[in-house]
């Protein structure tokens, strides 16, 4: 876990992300959420999962939480990155440069969504924590996403965000 701060200027209300936001830095932006609201869904993603065994669409890579959180305005936006399966096992199974890319793409990140609909205080700072990893499942227009302990889990659909247990999410995604 990690921690940056980044300084911008200044404030209004936000609205949803219009669009489909390019791949930023080599990562795809797959949701990004402000004070629990779901902001932006990325719809076109097929092309990001495969079939696993059982049949079910699977994220071919892994899913890392970036948080940003306002230092003065006690504001939390959570901007989630898939990687590619590629990149992740040399980033999250070997640990090769994983600070520095973590870093990078936070960076890149806070640029470009920076310009959306004043997501971000120009006046506030920003410090960052990074969650990782996520595997990501996918079920029409809902992502089921659990860390490999399975102790935190995400739920989001086209218009909300919800987080908890793994068993309770899963149960939900699962429909069991």
């Amino acid at each position: 876990m990690g921690f940056l701060n980044f300084r911008k200027k200044t404030k209004t209300n936000v609205v949803a992300i219009p669009g489909i936001l390019p791949n930023i830095d080599g990562v795809e932006v797959m949701f990004v959420a402000k004070d629990n609201t779901l902001i932006y869904t990325k719809i076109a993603c097929d092309h990001l999962f495969t079939l696993d065994k059982d049949g079910d669409q699977k994220l071919d890579g892994r899913v890392v939480s970036i948080i940003y959180r306002g230092q003065s305005d006690n504001s939390v936006i959570e901007v989630f990155v898939a990687f590619s399966d590629e990149e992740s096992y040399g980033l999250f199974s070997m640990q090769l440069g994983l600070q520095e890319r973590l870093a990078s793409i936070s960076k890149s990140v806070f640029l470009q969504l920076g310009s959306h609909q004043n997501l971000f205080s120009k006046t506030d700072t920003y410090a960052t924590q990074f969650v990782y990893t996520f595997k990501m499942y996918k079920k029409g227009s809902r992502f089921f996403m659990v860390n490999n302990q399975q102790t935190a889990a995400y739920l989001v659909d086209e218009s909300k965000i919800q987080r908890g247990s793994a068993d309770k999410i899963k149960s939900v995604f699962w429909g069991a």
